[in-house]
Parts: C-alpha cells; sequence; structure tokens
C-alpha cells in the first residue's frame, strides 16, 4: 500500500502533520509512506520512522522543482493521498498527474467537496489535519505532535548536557526579524512576528532579577546575529550571563541537542517555538497578530502564551495582516512586564 503525504512549508508547517501522519501510520502500519516537503523539512522528518521515504521539493527552483517531483511519483500508484497543503495551484499540480483514486486535500476557503476540509482559521491547523484524514476513516487519538530525536541530535544533548551541567539554561529565540529569514513572505508585507529587541532586553533582566544564576542562550540564523549584539548592548547588568547561538545552530540536529537542554524556552510564534514544545520544554509564547488557536504551541511539553494586549490582536488570517490600520501597534504596546506578570507563575514553577 502507497500513501502519500504532501506539505510544502517551514519547520513548525511540517511539524504540524505529524500527529495525523502518525495516525494513518498506525492505521495502515505496513504502508509505504512517501512524504514531499520542502528543503527545511527534510531533517526534522528524518527523526520519524514511520515514514518510509522523503521528497524534497524545492520551491526556490520553480518549474524544475515541478518536473523533479513530478518525475519520482508518476509511476507510482497511490492507494491514498493526503495533500495538507492548502493552496489550490498544488492541488492542481498533484491531480494533473498523479495515479490515486483518493485525493484528499485542504481548502483555503469553505468547500462542499466530499474530499476536502476547510482549514477554518478557528481551528487549530492540527485540528484540521486531523479533521481530513478523518475524510478517510482514520482516527487520531493524540492531537499533539512529538519528536523522537535521531543519534546524530542524541549525540548533540549529551554534549551540551555536558556543557550545561547544573546551569538553569533559558533558550531565547528571537524569531522573524528581518522579512529576509521567512521566504514566503513579500518584503512589502507586515511581519507580524516581530517583537523589538528592548523588549528582549528588559524581559532578560527581569527573569535575571528573579534568578541571577540563570544563563540565556539566543538561537537563529545569521539573520538574527545582529539582533542578539542590539538585545546584549541594551542589557544594563553586566553579571547577565549570555550565550550567542546564532549562525551556529544551523544544523537542526544541533539545534534539538541545545534545546532539549533548556529549562525554560523563549520566542514568538516561529519553527524553533514547536521544536522545543515537542521535545518537552516548558514554553513561554509572546504572540502578536498571530493567532494561538491557529498556531499555538501543541507539543507535549507544558506551555503559556502571552498575546499583545491591543484590542485588535490576534488579526492573523485578516487584512489587517498585511496592512495594519494602527501602524503594528501590537507589537509595541505589548512590554517586559506585561509578559513577566501575565506568566509569572508559570515561569517561578518552572524555573524553581
Amino acid at each position: 500500500m502507497n500513501i502519500l503525504i504532501s506539505r510544502i512549508g517551514m519547520l513548525g508547517d511540517t511539524l504540524f502533520t505529524i500527529p495525523a501522519v502518525n495516525a494513518i501510520s498506525t492505521a495502515y502500519p505496513n504502508a509505504n509512506i512517501i512524504y514531499v516537503t520542502s528543503p527545511r523539512g527534510v531533517d526534522l522528518l528524518k527523526n520519524y520512522s514511520f515514514i518510509n521515504k522523503i521528497i524534497v521539493y524545492n520551491f526556490y527552483n520553480g518549474q524544475a522543482a515541478k518536473k523533479s517531483i513530478k518525475k519520482a511519483l508518476i509511476n507510482i500508484t497511490f492507494d491514498l493521498f493526503f495533500n495538507f497543503d492548502a493552496y489550490i495551484e498544488h492541488h492542481e499540480f498533484y491531480t494533473s498527474f498523479l495515479r490515486c483514486n483518493n485525493i484528499y486535500y485542504m481548502s483555503k476557503s469553505p468547500t462542499t467537496d466530499a474530499m476536502a476540509i476547510y482549514q477554518d482559521p478557528k481551528n487549530h491547523i492540527i485540528d484540521n489535519y486531523l479533521n481530513l484524514i478523518k475524510l478517510a476513516n482514520i482516527e487520531s487519538y493524540n492531537n499533539k505532535y512529538f519528536l523522537n530525536i535521531n543519534k546524530q541530535a542524541e549525540k548533540y544533548v549529551n554534549t551540551f548536557n555536558r556543557k550545561f551541567a547544573n546551569i538553569s539554561l533559558i533558550c531565547i529565540h528571537l524569531g522573524n526579524h528581518t522579512l529576509n529569514t521567512n521566504m514566503l513572505l513579500k518584503k512589502k508585507e507586515f511581519n507580524s512576528r516581530f517583537i523589538n529587541e528592548n523588549i528582549y532586553a528588559q524581559l532578560c533582566e527581569l527573569l535575571n532579577s528573579y534568578f541571577p544564576s540563570v544563563v540565556f542562550a539566543f538561537t537563529g540564523s545569521f539573520f538574527e546575529r545582529r539582533h542578539v549584539r542590539l538585545v546584549k548592548k541594551q542589557i544594563s547588568n553586566k553579571h547577565l550571563r549570555i550565550m550567542d547561538f546564532t549562525g551556529k545552530t544551523n544544523k537542526l540536529a544541533k539545534l534539538l541537542g541545545l534545546l532539549a537542554n533548556a529549562k525554560l524556552f523563549i520566542s514568538g510564534d516561529t519553527g524553533p517555538l514547536h521544536l522545543a514544545s515537542a521535545l518537552n520544554v516548558p514554553c513561554l509564547t509572546i504572540f502578536t497578530a498571530s493567532d494561538p488557536k491557529d498556531t499555538g504551541p501543541r507539543g507535549i511539553a507544558d506551555s503559556i502564551v502571552v498575546q499583545s494586549p491591543i484590542q485588535c490582536a490576534p488579526c492573523s488570517n485578516t487584512s489587517h495582516e498585511k496592512q495594519c490600520p494602527v501602524n503594528e501597534k501590537c507589537n509595541t504596546v505589548i512590554n517586559a512586564k506585561y509578559i513577566f506578570d501575565t506568566a509569572e507563575i508559570f515561569i517561578k514553577e518552572h524555573l524553581k
């Protein structure tokens, strides 16, 4: 039996499919499951033994990527296909050549098609995916994503464990502070995940005042490095310990090794947030325009979401997300004291 899965997106997007793919594997334990993903999802999916083959769809390559996917799949007869990409062009592309009679897909708009599910922003994306597989009479009894790390990541877990032995480590991921870090956004669009460096600097000082022995480890790509430097410049307490891992954890295995040793993870709505949550690391999540009901942490770990206190937040999945009528105030009205006060009990419970 051959089953095809497709989700071409970022780390978090891929992780959101895991409860559904796990349920599919449980329902058909002997099936050959092939997963089409973006380059970002490859190393993540290698951690799941129930996925038999991973095919890369590199959207940077345009038509060449489509030709490559078609060549890899055209001679395979599939019993089931679950397209978790809610883009009509993806659905039309697959249906133009795929040998499969049972094609289930996500729809961006309400639909009466018996083979489709509307990606309702009022539901968490994971629940929408689980509703899709129900159309194929596949039930899931677990709506949380999880991560079984492979041997390479385990090596880094042990390395960082020795490095941070007897140290309370707080990992912070600044996230998409430049639109260049999110290839799916056009530069003119509002970056709804931006959180000012000053907020992180003040939050570090507040946390340090309660827990002076903690060490802060900043993760991220090369693009976040200059923002971490701005955070460090705005911290007046010279005894506060910061370790900068930006650009040093580009390998997923290394990032997982670091995150797995954290007592607390702090971030906006980012991929590493969901990785930490899947690794059972308590997560303090700061949401501005994003809606936690749609993309909030859904791992096995404890988590708390602090939403910007502005009245119009969240505004994701609305016209405001791309053209903010209040000059993006959701990113400025939130402050470190509000974040700490909202999450104080949660923070103290996990750093005690």
